[in-house]
């Protein structure tokens, strides 16, 4: 199993380690595209934790977290919150700081037709 440390393993810790939804590692810690931040990815859920130096880690996991890396992941911003339910408990919502723009992915028919999938984007957050 790949080690997990630093303040991405301070997240796996605090989100319940092995025993968490995103489980093991997978990869080790690795450099973000725009070499800034540093992530790893975990077994289940298509969990990441992704790390930045002035906001620091958090975990991007499920189809946001696939959404965001189609659309290029922390060129469009870093995660800067987990996950968390949506006010009206039929999703999940993640904020990203950004300088782009704002945006909302609902997933196509899948098998929870009903869930909804946001990506916020926040302007102006001074990190680039």
């Amino acid at each position: 199993m790949p080690e997990v440390f630093g303040a991405i393993g301070d997240k796996w810790k605090k989100l319940g380690g092995a025993g968490s939804l995103i489980g093991n590692p997978i990869t080790g810690e690795e450099k973000t595209s725009d070499g800034i931040g540093r992530f790893q990815k975990f077994a289940n859920l298509n969990g990441m934790i992704y790390w930045h130096p002035k906001i620091g880690a958090f975990c991007v996991l499920g189809l946001i977290g696939h959404r965001w890396l189609e659309i290029g992941a922390e060129k469009f911003g870093y995660p800067i919150t987990d996950e968390t339910p949506t006010s009206d408990g039929v999703g999940e919502t993640i904020k990203f700081s950004s300088i782009t723009r704002n945006s909302t992915y609902s997933p196509p028919n899948t098998k929870f037709p009903k869930r909804k999938f946001n990506l916020e984007f926040y302007y102006g957050t001074g990190l680039y």
